[in-house]
């Protein structure tokens, strides 16, 4: 929701199932708008989050918001709803001792849900780009932010990867997990646990903990060939999936001739639609006779018949001779 004479408390969300899903709180008493012009500052959790990483790194993010043009200003709350994280935080505004969110954002069940308490990060955009430093930055934020809503499988509150897609028969393979609370910060010390799932139906039981930067990394010597599925949670932080494959040699290195029994199936699972045709068939081809056409036409143009065309030729024919005699070529 983006703030506006129509939203949040304006609009007459509060005690609404809208209410129930926003990252604020609604019902402020008194007056709902702040119109004092402000500069929203990053939160300790702004910093990290995806949404407002509009920028390479940390550094280079804050101060891209640093130098972000002010805003005329917003909607005011009552403060983040439980299990919600303030990205942007007003400068002056506070709420029970705590700064307003801004803009803010929080996981609700399977879903997202984003509040941003203005309708005027249009100046992000137009200003910058008047002052001659494009509009990269207001791009970047409304991006990233529609990447995060969505569930984007990088911007996850946990995510995990195998450190090889294929792992030969016999190696070590390590899954490496990262987690993240609701403001994208590392959460050290927390535990995870979860299953691998062999293709023979044997699961085996991982657990970890994370270090200082929210990474727990659990090592694993698959027995059995095949597609492997990495299960994994975290107490209430959601869960994260990946898979993995054994083999017993090289991928790179590994039978490319085509699989006539598979493709025979594949074909016979589409009825009428599909067709198995060996390398040596005989194909019998479809021809459109419809769709041909044969162009038999030729015609001949013979420049006396433009007079205008050779008289133009040979005045500039003429004009570049005399022109090179006059200058001493030949």
């Amino acid at each position: 929701m983006v703030g506006g004479d129509r939203s949040f408390d304006l609009g007459e969300y509060g005690g609404t199932p809208i209410e129930g899903i926003l990252p604020v709180r609604l019902g402020t008493a008194g007056v709902n708008v702040s119109r004092d012009t402000f500069r929203p500052s990053l939160s300790a959790g702004g910093r990290q989050h995806p949404v407002t990483r509009i920028a390479g790194n940390t550094e280079d993010s804050a101060a891209a918001w640093s130098r972000l043009p002010e805003l005329d200003g917003m909607n005011r709350n009552r403060g983040l709803a439980e299990g919600a994280a303030s990205l942007l935080e007003h400068t002056t505004l506070t709420v029970v001792g705590q700064a307003v969110p801004v803009l803010a954002v929080r996981a609700v069940g399977e879903g997202r849900t984003m509040a941003l308490m203005t309708d005027a990060s249009w100046r992000w955009s137009f200003s910058e780009a008047g002052l001659g430093r494009g509009n990269q930055s207001y791009l970047r934020f409304w991006k990233g932010a529609l990447r995060w809503l969505v569930a984007d499988p990088d911007d996850r509150r946990m995510v995990t990867q195998p450190s090889s897609e294929n792992v030969l028969l016999g190696e070590t393979l390590h899954i490496k997990t990262v987690v993240r609370d609701a403001g994208f910060n590392p959460v050290p010390g927390a535990r995870v646990v979860g299953v691998v799932s062999a293709p023979d139906g044997e699961e085996v039981p991982v657990e970890a903990v994370t270090d200082e930067m929210g990474v727990a990394v659990s090592t694993l010597a698959p027995t059995v060939q095949g597609a492997h599925r990495v299960r994994l949670t975290s107490e209430d932080r959601g869960a994260a999936e990946t898979v993995f494959s054994v083999v017993t040699r090289d991928p790179e290195l590994a039978e490319v001739t085509p699989d006539e029994g598979f493709l025979r199936a594949l074909a016979a699972a589409y009825g009428d639609r599909g067709a198995f045709l060996a390398h040596d068939d005989d194909l019998d081809v479809v021809v459109d006779t419809e769709a041909q056409r044969m162009v038999d036409e030729q015609r001949t143009i013979s420049l006396a018949s433009v007079p205008v065309l050779s008289f133009v030729m040979a005045l500039f024919g003429g004009l570049a001779f005399w022109i090179r005699r006059r200058s001493g070529g030949r």
